[in-house]
């Protein structure tokens, strides 16, 4: 009988060794997705930093293109360049 325990006793711990290597390979995959996570969450925000910039820059042109052409900024061009601002505003918020 004690050959039979001993081969009782191999299989549970070769069971119990690979629930523990699943384990530790689950534990990695989600370390690997948190990584993952973590930039794809720093790619999102350096883009929204990127379009934040890029539309106050096209909001500045378009403020400089109604000052060249004699426009006041009051009134419509004002309204214009606040939509824009809004709009920029927006598309940042969304990334």
């Amino acid at each position: 009988m004690a050959a039979g325990g001993s081969v009782n006793d191999l299989a549970a711990f070769a069971q119990l060794m690979g629930g523990w290597e699943a384990s530790r390979a689950h534990k990695r995959e989600a370390r690997d997705i948190r990584k993952q996570a973590a930039r794809e969450v720093e790619e999102s925000r350096e883009e929204a930093r990127r379009e934040r910039i890029e539309g106050r820059k096209f909001g500045a042109r378009q403020r400089l293109a109604f000052l060249k052409s004699g426009v006041s900024l009051k009134g419509s061009p004002l309204l214009a360049v606040a939509e824009t601002e809004k709009e920029v505003a927006t598309r940042s918020d969304r990334i």
